[in-house]
């Protein structure tokens, strides 16, 4: 299927949760992706899987002159880009204790 055929991608945080589908999606229809994780395990898997069409990274979000390169990065791999997916987060257990 060619649905995204010429288009790229950029999906922050396309290594876990729902990321990981939609980065699927994207190269089987066509498009060109790069993806961010914060697992170094996680992109690699990503990367041989997806072969040719993606670009998987591990910037650290939290720290600007990542921030910086990823986008250097995404102009010299991608160009200009079509969509972008930002399913990034950080989830936080709160336990409480009564007494």
């Amino acid at each position: 299927m060619d649905r995204y055929a010429g288009k790229k991608a950029v999906i922050i945080g396309g290594t876990h949760g729902v990321g990981p589908a939609i980065v699927k999606a994207l190269p089987d229809g066509g498009a060109e992706v790069l993806l961010t994780g914060n697992d170094e395990r996680n992109a690699d898997a990503a990367r041989q899987e997806l072969g040719r069409g993606a670009h998987a990274v591990r910037p650290d979000a939290t720290d600007p002159s990542d921030i910086e390169a990823l986008g250097r990065l995404v102009e010299e791999k991608l160009g200009q880009v079509d969509y972008v997916h930002v399913d990034g987060g950080l989830a936080q257990r709160l336990i409480s204790v009564d007494r």
